[in-house]
């Protein structure tokens, strides 16, 4: 279905809707996230390692993968994973996900990340991200909105637009 709800000439469905496995790793109450850029590289957000599900993966796996690809660790993902709807813009296109947020535990060797101030994030496509330790916060439109312990932001939020961008209203238990 394209946008509008209706199939391609050729009968080939529209956009898609990307299914995504994201990672919340802790060090000292502080979260391991990295940044969101646009094309032209201008910071969108911040957000935790992951990446998307392929076909045939779970997502727990994904998630893993992701970490050992992007980070060199090895992490175990725990309990069932929070589900999120994320509608979204990026570059003038629409966006379609389903989030699966999975808690996660250090694995061998993954101790040596945390203290480290040059921790990057390498992307498949051979993109290099600053990846680090911050308290959970909300931005919107480049404007730090909430910041506050995870908890909080989900259960507490600041305001109805932060309620809105993290999907409070549109959560799931898997």
């Amino acid at each position: 279905m394209t946008e509008a709800g209706q199939d391609l000439p050729n009968g080939a469905p529209g956009p898609a809707i990307r299914v995504v496995a994201l990672g919340l790793l802790w060090h000292r109450d502080r979260l391991l996230v990295a940044p969101v850029l646009d094309r032209e590289n201008h910071l969108v957000g911040l957000r935790p390692p992951g990446g998307a599900v392929a076909f045939g993966e779970m997502a727990a796996e994904a998630v893993i993968r992701e970490f050992q690809e992007e980070l060199g660790v090895v992490v175990h993902a725990t309990g069932t994973p929070l589900c999120l709807e994320n509608l979204f813009q990026m570059d003038g296109k629409a966006g379609h996900e389903i989030v699966l947020v999975f808690d996660l535990e250090w694995g061998p060797g993954a101790l040596a990340i945390l203290d480290r101030e040059d921790l990057v994030l390498r992307e498949s496509w051979d993109r290099v991200l600053p990846a680090f330790w911050r308290d959970a916060g909300v931005l919107i439109d480049g404007r730090l909105v909430q910041l506050d312990t995870t908890s909080r932001v989900f259960r507490a939020p600041a305001s109805e637009e932060v309620a809105r961008f993290v999907g409070v209203e549109t959560m799931v238990e898997c």
